[in-house]
C-alpha cells in the first residue's frame, strides 16, 4: 500500500474540502451507496479496505451498517477516528495482509484501495476471502475525460493538484477480468459518475446536470462495481421412499437405488412443499423404508433425512 504520511493525509483533506473535491466525493458516494441500496442493513457488517479518512465508512454508518475500517497509514486512521468516534472499529493493517478470517464480514468496499495499492490483485484477493456474500469497489476510470486531460498536461492521475502520490487507473475490461478470474459465477453490476472534466466539477446548473447522474456505461471518471456472489444451494435433499413415487409424481427427480430386499423400490426426491403435503394426505400411497430420529406414523413407514 502506498503510504499516506501526515503530509499527504493533509494534503488529502485540502482537496477534500476544496469546491472540486466535495462536489466529487458527494457523487462518489452516491454511487457507491446506490450500487449497494440492494444490502440488507440490519446486522450486516461492512468492512472497508483502504478506508482513509473515514469519509465513506461515515455514510455507510448513517445508512444503517455495522461498520470497520482498515488502513495501512496511521495519519490516515488517527484522521478516521476523529471523524468517526467510536462508530466503527478501525485497524492498522497493510490492505495486501489482512488479519482476518475467512468469510468474517457480510460485506467488503473498496472505495479506494485499488487506486492507492501497489498490489491491487493481493488487495482484491483478499477482499474475495474476507467477504461473505459480496463486495463493492470504485476505481479510476482510465477512459474517461478527467484521466485524459490530466496525462496530456502531465500531471498524473491523482484529483488533487500536484498531488504527492500518483493513482492507479483501470479500464472496465481489466477489473472484469480480474473479478472472473476470482469468481466466475458471480452476478456483476457496474455504473460510473462524474463523465465531464475537472472544471466542471461544481454544483452549477452545468455541472450538477452533466456529473451529477449515474450512467450504467463506464464512462465516468469514477467507476462503481458490485460483486454479488452465487449463492450456495443445500447439499442434502429431503429424502422419501416409495415404489409407486415415480408414477405419483412425474415431475420429481429420480434418484437410483439397490435394495436386494425391494427391487422394484425407487427413490425420489420431493421438490416443492406441495408434494410433502400430497404425500402426507394421501394414505394409499405406500411410503417404505427405515425411519431415522423418532418414530413415525404406522400408516405412514417412515421418512428418511440424510
Amino acid at each position: 500500500m502506498m503510504l499516506w504520511d501526515e503530509k499527504n493525509a493533509t494534503e488529502w483533506e485540502k482537496w477534500e474540502n476544496s469546491r472540486q473535491g466535495k462536489f466529487a466525493l458527494e457523487q462518489k458516494q452516491k454511487l457507491l451507496m446506490t450500487l449497494c441500496a440492494a444490502w440488507p442493513r440490519k446486522k450486516t457488517h461492512v468492512l472497508e479496505i483502504g478506508c482513509c479518512n473515514g469519509f465513506f465508512l461515515q455514510a455507510f454508518h448513517e445508512a444503517g451498517f455495522r461498520i470497520t475500517g482498515v488502513d495501512g497509514s496511521p495519519a490516515m486512521l488517527k484522521k478516521a477516528r476523529a471523524r468517526l468516534g467510536r462508530k466503527a472499529e478501525l485497524h492498522l493493517s497493510a490492505p495486501e495482509y489482512l488479519p482476518f478470517e475467512d468469510n468474517e464480514y457480510d460485506y467488503i468496499l473498496l472505495s479506494n484501495a485499488l487506486d492507492f495499492s501497489n498490489d491491487p490483485n493481493a488487495v482484491l484477493e483478499e477482499a474475495f476471502r474476507i467477504g461473505k456474500n459480496g463486495i463493492a469497489l470504485c476505481f479510476l476510470n482510465r477512459r474517461s475525460c478527467f484521466y485524459l486531460s490530466r496525462h496530456l498536461r502531465g500531471e498524473g492521475a491523482i484529483v488533487f493538484n500536484r498531488g504527492p502520490v500518483r493513482a492507479n487507473s483501470w479500464t472496465w475490461p481489466e477489473i472484469r477480468r480480474m473479478i472472473r478470474q476470482r469468481l466466475n459465477q458471480a452476478r456483476v453490476s457496474r455504473a460510473s459518475i462524474l463523465p465531464g472534466p475537472v472544471w466542471s466539477w461544481h454544483c452549477g446548473l452545468f455541472g450538477r446536470f452533466l456529473n451529477s447522474q449515474i450512467y450504467p456505461l463506464a464512462c465516468g471518471t469514477y467507476c462503481g462495481v458490485r460483486v454479488d456472489y452465487p449463492r450456495k444451494r443445500p447439499l442434502t435433499p429431503i429424502m422419501a421412499w416409495s415404489k409407486d413415487l415415480n408414477r405419483a409424481y412425474p415431475k420429481t427427480k429420480t434418484l437410483t437405488s439397490d435394495f436386494s430386499n425391494r427391487p422394484s423400490c425407487s427413490a425420489g426426491i420431493l421438490t416443492s412443499p406441495s408434494a410433502w403435503s400430497m404425500v402426507f394426505s394421501n394414505p394409499d400411497l405406500p411410503i417404505k423404508g427405515t425411519a431415522s430420529g423418532s418414530a413415525a406414523p404406522e400408516e405412514y413407514s417412515s421418512l428418511t433425512r440424510t
